[in-house]
């Protein structure tokens, strides 16, 4: 299989690029049923609407703009509803002290998708809300280090009462 490769700038935005290098792909190949995989930039509609369109599919975090962004808490809503009915499906993996580790809990659904122009292009998105143990537990250690950071500058705005020390208060 061929690899395709574009260099481009460092101070360019990426998310235009990944069209022209899609179509050179799919006139290379001249076939359909590839798969893309990328990043969240390459989830711009227009790019998934000329992957589905040339019979391919994609695989790709969905951006938070758009759509996207006004559906993702009801999303996250309903996966915490299923983990508290046992609802989710998990995956798990065998660690290098054979012990079975949690890798991520989640489900599914389909969303419909659809564009209209010359033609009306139809297709059935499937949608992956999932949660890894690992990095939820990286962003309460973040939070609670930015809160406990917080509260030491906080506290150093309001030293203790002492000598050539006055400690600051707000009534009204």
């Amino acid at each position: 299989m061929p690899l395709v490769t574009e260099v481009v700038s460092g101070e360019q935005a990426d998310d235009s690029l990944y069209l022209p290098v899609i179509k050179r792909i799919d006139e290379s190949l001249n076939q359909s049923g590839l798969l893309y995989v990328g990043d969240c930039k390459m989830s711009a509609f227009e790019t998934r609407l000329h992957i589905v369109s040339q019979n391919n599919h994609y695989l790709s975090p969905l951006p938070l703009t758009g759509q996207t962004a006004q559906e993702i808490e009801s999303w996250i809503n309903k996966g915490v509803e299923k983990d508290l009915d046992y609802q989710l499906d998990f995956i798990k993996r065998i660690n290098d002290k054979a012990q079975e580790v949690l890798i991520a809990g989640g489900y599914e659904f389909d969303r419909e998708q659809s564009f209209i122009d010359e033609k009306e292009i139809k297709w059935t998105e499937r949608v992956l809300v999932i949660k890894s143990p690992v990095h939820a537990f990286q962003q309460i250690n973040g939070l609670e280090k930015r809160l406990q950071t917080a509260i030491e500058k906080i506290k150093a705005l309001t030293p203790e009462k002492g000598r050539g020390k006055r400690q600051i208060t707000a009534k009204k």
